[in-house]
């Protein structure tokens, strides 16, 4: 593909960037791939992205083997997913973002790593891995793989960072090859030429925290920024490999907000001089329990003279507080990044209960009930909207009979009671539903509680 000239994007690519694009109430939203795959049986979605081909392919899903609750939860998302294809831009220069981007990686390599006039490898897109050099990957479904010298030898393929053009997707290309490009920088950093050992909570750890500090550094995009956050929390945590990225992405943050750039610094140079006498799940396993990484150092070391390992490690992390690295933009990432608590997956009967008081109570009518006093209920249309407005949080005092809840919501309206969601109680022989009195649509507005989908 020439430089400028716009590639197609594949199907499987669009769907999921649409996915990162909008806000669903299945949680996680990536399982609206699942369905769509198992709909699709036997189509992989590797094929050109053509809007009205792909939505039509999507409103023919028969979701007939589901309740009642769940069909009308994912028939919202599924048109809401189709709304975003169909304005979708099909087409994106793979070629030319690339290049914009290691174009500046080399200042980066060498504020971060240390690295002089570094170079990135070049970059392959194919069908699958690898073709035309080795049939032996064909099935792996890697986004992006880069393959270093020792990986080259052993696979048989050149050097090089190969992407899957089912997988490039807009939203991510730049993060992700400068990902790659992190593991370029660690083996010309760390690993010991003719080394490869793979320890996945410290290299993906670095290559994902880094390569947000690099990218948000590069780009300032904090729209593009929150949708990577987003992948990551709604569509890779479905996949077990990407799941143990999250946990190196959490325990690698946790080790420079505790300890510093400086600190990661040494680690890596002794780390690459002691290479097969350092356990650094030693240190993983303190880190994940609280402990300070300092006080960790002497016991990752296999060797006899623990006391002077320590000592020289303390050398090498005077040398590096001169240098620069992790700056207060940095950190922001690793803030932002560290606000990846999952929700609450509810039922989908639970959850369109939740939609129908959330309705109910934020859009009253004059049918409704206002909990004035604890204990005294009045019909809305008793106050007219003067005094409406001199009854603070008027519209927070809103209740619902049980009488009033429909009969296909009132097996998930009971579920929410007895969460708490909805509080229900007897004011004056009347059973009520309170669904501001349990929090349900501040929880609903934050995103703390979404539908659960099993398939």
């Amino acid at each position: 593909m020439k430089k400028g000239v716009a590639m197609q994007l594949s199907e499987r690519a669009a769907i999921v960037s649409a996915i990162v694009d909008g806000n669903f109430h299945v949680y996680p939203a990536g399982k609206l791939m699942e369905l769509i795959k198992k709909a699709c049986s036997g189509d992989r979605l590797d094929a050109d992205f053509d809007r009205a081909k792909t939505v039509e392919k999507i409103k023919k899903i028969s979701l007939s083997q589901f309740d009642a609750d769940t069909k009308a939860i994912l028939e919202d998302d599924l048109a809401a997913l189709c709304k975003i294809l169909a304005e979708m831009d099909a087409e994106y220069d793979f070629e030319g973002e690339i290049e914009a981007i290691t174009s500046k990686l080399p200042p980066l390599a060498d504020l971060y790593f240390g690295i002089k006039n570094f170079k990135s490898e070049p970059v392959k897109m194919v069908g699958y891995y690898f073709e035309g050099y080795n049939d032996l990957y064909k099935n792996s479904d890697w986004y992006a793989f880069n393959v270093d010298p020792v990986e080259s030898a052993q696979m048989k393929v050149p050097v090089a960072t190969y992407y899957k053009r089912s997988w490039i997707m807009p939203f991510s290309t730049p993060h992700s090859i400068i990902h790659e490009n992190i593991h370029q920088m660690q083996a010309l950093s760390i690993t010991p030429k003719g080394e490869h050992r793979y320890v996945p909570w410290f290299d993906e750890g670095m290559a994902d925290v880094v390569s947000l500090m690099m990218f948000y550094k590069i780009t300032n995009d904090r729209k593009r920024f929150f949708k990577i956050k987003k992948f990551m929390s709604e569509v890779e945590v479905l996949a077990a490999r990407k799941a143990t990225y999250a946990y190196a992405f959490r325990l690698f943050g946790r080790l420079i907000n505790m300890a510093g750039w400086p600190f990661f610094r040494a680690l890596a140079e002794i780390y690459g001089k002691y290479y097969f006498d350092v356990d650094l799940n030693v240190l993983a396993d303190g880190i994940m329990q609280g402990f300070e990484p300092r006080d960790l150092i002497g016991r990752t070391y296999k060797g006899a003279e623990k006391k002077a390992f320590e000592r020289e490690f303390a050398e090498i992390e005077k040398k590096h507080l001169k240098s620069g690295g992790v700056e207060e933009k940095d950190m922001e990432v690793l803030n932002i990044f560290a606000v990846m608590q999952p929700p609450a997956a509810v039922s989908a009967a639970e959850y369109r209960a939740a939609l129908w008081f959330n309705e109910q109570v934020t859009k009253f009518s004059e049918k409704h009930l206002v909990k004035i006093e604890l204990n005294k209920l009045q019909p809305v249309k008793d106050f007219s909207g003067e005094a409406r407005n001199k009854i603070a949080g008027f519209n927070e005092k809103i209740v619902v009979l049980e009488k009033d809840i429909p009969a296909d919501v009132k097996a998930g309206a009971e579920e929410l009671g007895n969460k708490y969601f909805a509080v229900k109680s007897e004011i004056g022989g009347k059973v009520i539903f309170d669904a501001w009195f349990g929090g349900l649509p501040f929880r609903l507005g934050c995103g703390e509680i979404r539908c659960e989908l099993n398939l």
